[in-house]
């Protein structure tokens, strides 16, 4: 099952780069969880797909060209680990913004139930119970 839950996560990435929100969350469950960075505006947690949707909008309106790119999919049984580089342009500017995280994604029957937001590979692989 667990190559399968990277697939999902997959899938939803390339729909999130395609601008294409709603396929994004199309394997999440209804009453998905996004927790962001702590050191966010807003760290959550975010509850319920229209919540994590208008949340995602946001991102995007705010960095304009907004991207994952993702560096790997680690497969964890249940959790799929996924180091990326966020791309944006900065408000007002032609400055790129470049952030790393790390999203933890936890899956229960084929769908994304809850999403995290690391700083760290070391810390996304240790919240999923593993360590490098």
């Amino acid at each position: 099952m667990s190559q399968e839950n990277v697939e999902v996560v997959k899938a939803a990435f390339e729909a999130y780069n395609r601008g294409d929100l709603d396929a994004w969350l199309a394997d999440a469950d209804p009453d998905i969880e996004w927790h962001v960075l702590p050191e966010a505006t807003d760290p959550g947690p975010h509850r319920g797909r229209q919540v994590v949707l208008e949340r995602a909008k946001l991102w995007r309106r705010t960095l304009g060209g907004l991207r994952a790119d993702v560096l790997e999919y680690i497969d964890a049984g249940e959790y799929v680990i996924a180091p990326v580089r966020m791309r944006g342009q900065a408000p007002g500017s032609d400055a790129e913004v470049v952030l790393d995280e790390v999203y933890v994604s936890k899956l229960r029957n084929g769908k994304i139930v809850q999403l995290r937001e690391y700083r760290t590979k070391a810390e996304a692989l240790e919240a999923a119970g593993l360590s490098e």
